[in-house]
């Protein structure tokens, strides 16, 4: 039996990103024991997906400390020999994780081109023009895995109803929307459409919206919006519902509306439409893949200026005035949204 590994350890909204391929690399390959290596903080998208046969899961990494994160990799290293894998798709543009896989006793390796490929059996580069999930999904049939096109995202929650503490909070129909995002490896405060924009959208709305989240900096944007929305007009689950919670209020949505951020994804892939704000970052490729996954971009000369092979040092994290951002008008959010739930009043009829 062949043995694949999948490697993609973060963040959350880029493994939400390649949720579908576990069921269809198992449908379409039978003969085939899969895993995925994923970092601890983002166990939890694939923790209870069907079609994985096993999480290989690690600590944080980079931890900041140079000896612990090489004690980590020793021990990765050893753990992936153990196994004994055929095969590894690195859903990184990265050298250490080739290296890792290499000396982990994997030879067919396969991944998105980094500045140095010197393990890959066969790579390819990264495009902003192209769906990321459409690219990986050419990146599985690079290596042997002939699977159809993805449709869409998906997530399977650790329990198929909300709480009743939590389902009494939801209004009967609502707009489910993050304003903040981020992630432990890189800030997102550039990708944020500013918070009085969002609370003008909350107070223009004919429904009211659910605001969900999680750490500190949400919570401060969501004290933010309060003191600028009337009370009836938002509910915040801020810091209030695990990540399996947060996939079933979604579920309730007529819609999500939000930032380039991981909740986005989620709410894709729990089967309601997006409407994604993009300012430095390529509406194309980070976009949610699906339909009813909705881009609205800002219109500054400068963007996008998300580069990935630059890293924190890029120009996005540099830039200290997001006039990308800034420039999506809530008049046009607006106009949007109103669309969709037209739509979706016309589908539930």
């Amino acid at each position: 039996m062949r043995k694949v590994l999948l490697v993609k350890l973060a963040s959350l909204g880029d493994v939400l990103a390649t949720s579908p391929f576990p069921m269809l690399i198992k449908k379409h390959h039978t003969n085939l024991s899969l895993h995925h290596l994923v970092m601890e903080h983002c166990r939890v998208v694939t923790e209870h997906n069907p079609w994985l046969d096993k999480q290989i899961v690690i600590e944080f990494m980079p931890s900041g400390n140079r000896w612990v994160d090489l004690a980590r990799a020793a021990k990765l290293v050893f753990r992936l020999r153990a196994e004994k894998y055929d095969t590894a798709f690195v859903f990184h543009r990265n050298l250490f994780f080739q290296v890792v896989c290499w000396l982990g006793g994997i030879r067919e390796i396969y991944g998105f081109s980094s500045r140095l490929n010197p393990f890959y059996k066969k790579h390819m580069t990264y495009r902003f023009d192209v769906n990321r999930t459409e690219q990986e999904c050419d990146l599985l049939r690079m290596g042997g895995l002939d699977i159809p096109n993805v449709e869409s995202l998906e997530f399977h929650p650790a329990a198929s109803e909300l709480s009743d503490e939590i389902a009494q909070k939801l209004p009967d129909q609502f707009i489910a929307c993050n304003p903040g995002g981020g992630n432990p490896h890189a800030p997102a405060d550039n990708r944020m459409w500013p918070i009085e924009k969002y609370a003008a959208l909350i107070n223009a709305s004919s429904l009211p919206f659910v605001i969900l989240g999680h750490g500190a900096a949400d919570a401060e944007r969501v004290n933010e919006l309060t003191k600028m929305v009337d009370s009836a007009r938002m509910v915040s689950l801020v810091n209030n519902t695990s990540f399996s919670d947060t996939a079933l209020v979604l579920q309730r949505a007529t819609l999500y509306v939000g930032n380039d951020s991981s909740l986005m994804f989620l709410a894709a892939a729990m089967g309601i439409s997006t409407v994604g704000l993009y300012g430095p970052t390529q509406s194309v490729a980070a976009n949610p893949v699906g339909k009813k996954q909705y881009a609205i971009i800002g219109n500054a000369e400068c963007a996008p200026c998300y580069n990935p092979y630059d890293g924190v040092s890029g120009k996005m994290y540099a830039c200290t005035n997001n006039i990308c951002m800034q420039d999506i008008d809530v008049e046009v959010v607006l106009n949007r949204i109103n669309t969709l739930i037209k739509e979706c009043g016309a589908e539930n009829k």
